[in-house]
């Protein structure tokens, strides 16, 4: 869920590296990976290919945490997070991410775009469905309570909620 480049790359072992600044591991949950973690890894989108959900650029606003993930039958998850109060976020002068978190809107998880199925405003938390498909492609399908996982609002949604304050 965070944009990183590759600086170095080695083919015939199959790794790379990457440079991690102060700032990403401030706002991220990459200083808390360890050895052997599963990350979400994919190239960046060429525009001349179809694309589902929204675009993502992997700049991570803020970290929540897992609050609860339930089976929602016959073979979906649901999964709810919550989003702590932060007083340092320097991209919102409210310093409320909450308020670009919309039912049915777009949200980046880890890396991955996301429809909104319900929002608990006064609770500070919303939540999202998995299909089987996604649980098996991506980390989140794994995740657990108390997990900590990035966030990266709509982009569209935090312009156009800014240009009417």
């Amino acid at each position: 869920g965070t944009c990183l480049t590759v600086t170095e790359f080695d083919k015939e072992k199959g790794t790379f590296k990457v440079n991690i600044a102060p700032e990403t591991v401030r706002k991220t949950n990459l200083g808390l990976l360890k050895q052997g973690s599963f990350v979400n890894l994919e190239r960046a989108m060429s525009t001349e290919n179809r694309f589902g959900g929204h675009l993502v650029q992997g700049h991570v606003n803020t970290t929540v945490k897992v609050d609860s993930v339930e089976i929602d039958p016959p073979n979906s998850l649901a999964i709810t997070f919550y989003v702590p109060k932060v007083e340092t976020l320097e991209d919102y002068h409210d310093d409320d991410v909450m308020l670009d978190i919309l039912p049915k809107g777009f949200i980046c998880l880890d890396g991955v775009s996301l429809t909104i199925t319900r929002v608990e405003r006064q609770e500070r938390k919303f939540s999202v469905m998995l299909i089987p498909h996604t649980q098996k492609m991506v980390t989140l399908g794994k995740c657990k309570v108390g997990d900590i996982i990035n966030l990266e609002v709509d982009n569209n949604t935090k312009t156009i909620r800014r240009a009417l304050e």
